[in-house]
C-alpha cells in the first residue's frame, strides 16, 4: 500500500474506519490470481490499518516505533 502524502493515507485511514464503510477484499487462489471479492474480516481491516500506518511512519521518518516493534515481536519479546 503506496500513498502520495501524509494527507492520503490519513484520508484512507479515515475512509476505511467509517462506521458505514463496507469494505470488500479480492479473493486470491490457490494459483495467485483472483476470483471474487468478499466482506473484510476484522483481520482485513486491522492489515489495513497496519499498513497505512506503517506508510504514514515512512513517510515522518519515524520506522523505529514499528521496526522496535516488529524486532521485540521477533524475539518474543511481546
Amino acid at each position: 500500500m503506496e500513498f502520495e502524502s501524509v494527507e492520503e493515507a490519513l484520508e484512507f485511514l479515515l475512509d476505511v474506519n467509517h462506521q458505514d464503510n463496507d469494505m470488500k477484499v479480492a479473493v486470491v487462489n490457490a494459483d495467485g490470481t483472483r476470483s471474487d471479492f468478499k466482506e473484510a474480516t476484522l483481520e482485513d481491516y486491522k492489515e489495513s490499518n497496519r499498513e497505512a500506518v506503517y506508510a504514514l511512519c515512512d513517510m515522518l521518518g519515524l520506522e523505529k516505533v514499528y521496526l522496535d516493534r516488529w524486532e521485540a515481536e521477533r524475539v518474543g519479546e511481546n
